[in-house]
């Protein structure tokens, strides 16, 4: 499609990969617009109560020390191109008021992720890598679907900074289908894996994202393993609040349970990038803006 464009072939690409945006932007017969998206990369950590193996991945100390070292500002600058935005949590500002800003950004911070792991008695073993309470070491899987734009470079991000807490990870790469029945075995009881790299592309309204955290979405969306009645009373709740504020004081409350709980590192929010070419004419800002949020791969061919 790149070289159809460059041919003439194509009038314009809703979809354009963040590596070739800077370099399209200085060409003059094209118009590259970027805006904001739902789109989320993201970590499940398999957050089942149940898991028999590598069970310190249920503890929040080593999710909370997981999250201060994901270098979110290396991943936009280097996987998006810098076309991207470091989130906290589900929601990007697209979903606002529901987005809870008042849950802050990690700062990635190797010595204070060390100091909870030390603190909290997982030691180091003779070859660097920390030990587990039954004596497994933090030596993980991470399912990488192939179909992610940018995974491998974003994997081998977090491969590095993950080392320096005493981390080994190893990437898993299956296709999207095969990584979703991975995360779900053995026959969605979601008891053998233990993390992988994906993305979200939410609604703009809260209560899709919000269901796939939900109990009975174990062996339908969920991509953790998570589990939380608490949660799942208050999702009920906020699904038949018609009064905007009580539901945005719920859906905060959720995002901070979350947070919490952390079934997910929430990690950049992509911008879409979207480029049409200076023949056309008459284009409306509305028009070009409604670009990046169409979910077509190619606007327009051949007139």
């Amino acid at each position: 499609r790149i070289l159809e464009w460059h041919r003439g072939q194509l009038d314009a690409v809703d979809t354009l990969p963040p590596t070739l945006a800077k370099q399209w932007s200085t060409d003059p017969n094209f118009t590259v617009e970027v805006g904001a998206s739902s789109f989320i990369y993201d970590i499940p950590i398999n957050s089942n109560q149940k898991k028999t193996n590598n069970r310190e991945l249920l503890d929040p100390l080593v999710k909370n020390a997981l999250d201060l070292a994901v270098d979110r500002t290396q991943i936009i600058d280097t996987v998006l191109n810098g076309y991207g935005t470091a989130v906290a949590t589900m929601f990007t500002d697209l979903s606002a008021p529901y987005n809870n800003t008042d849950i802050p950004i990690p700062t990635y911070d190797i010595a204070a992720a060390n100091k909870i792991l030390d603190d909290a008695g997982y030691k180091r073993g003779a070859d660097g890598i920390r030990v587990g309470p039954d004596g497994s070491k933090f030596d993980w899987e991470v399912i990488t679907p192939d179909n992610v734009e940018g995974i491998d470079r974003l994997f081998e991000i977090l491969k590095t900074s993950w080392a320096e807490l005493g981390i080994n990870i190893t990437a898993k790469k299956l296709d999207s289908t095969a990584s979703f029945e991975a995360i779900g075995a053995p026959d969605w009881k979601y008891l053998d894996f233990d993390l992988a790299i994906w993305d979200w592309v939410g609604y703009i309204d809260p209560d899709f994202m919000l269901s796939v955290l939900l109990c009975n979405q174990l062996g339908g969306w969920s991509d953790t393993g998570y589990c939380n009645p608490a949660y799942d009373k208050l999702y009920d709740q906020q699904g038949v609040t018609l009064d905007q504020e009580e539901r945005k004081a719920i859906v905060w409350e959720m995002q901070d349970i979350q947070n919490q709980d952390h079934p997910y590192l929430w990690v950049a929010q992509k911008q879409s990038i979207s480029a049409y070419s200076k023949n056309w004419g008459g284009l409306s800002e509305p028009f070009l803006m409604g670009m990046s949020k169409i979910p077509w791969d190619i606007i327009h061919q051949n007139g």
